[in-house]
């Protein structure tokens, strides 16, 4: 309402005053895309081809590259996609984020991870095993 009568009595002045008001909420409006960050360091010590059954009955199987890596001290046995290309990871430090964490009891997790690979693509990996 203000600015309505700041026009009709003000003119190009108010017009002025009411643009001047509007710019700044227009600006804090906005919000720059946040990267997300992969705080975990994963060490892949390991990387060999392995056959899970698959769910559909008489396919055979799906072929995926079995993970072994360490992370904080511990080792876990990750499944991630082989692709098209079939190929397998070189062992070496990546990047990782936790995207999945559900436990069903206090003794049973299933955990999922976003790993960042270095040419800045990301796979979906998947733990299958754990070691103390």
């Amino acid at each position: 309402m203000r600015a309505a009568r700041v026009l009709r009595d003000g003119g190009m002045q108010g017009l002025v005053i009411v643009l001047a008001m509007l710019c700044p909420a227009a600006a804090l409006g906005r919000t720059k895309a946040v990267k997300p960050s992969y705080p975990i360091r994963v060490r892949v010590m390991a990387s060999k081809y392995a056959v899970i059954p698959s769910q559909f009955p008489g396919s055979g199987g799906d072929l995926i590259d079995e993970l072994t890596v360490m992370i904080g001290g511990k080792k876990y046995l990750w499944a991630a996609p082989t692709g098209r290309k079939k190929s397998l990871f070189r062992p070496g430090n990546y990047q990782a984020r936790v995207i999945s964490d559900e436990h069903y009891a206090p003794y049973e997790v299933r955990r999922q991870y976003r790993m960042l690979l270095p040419d800045g693509k990301t796979i979906k990996v998947m733990l299958m095993g754990m070691k103390e």
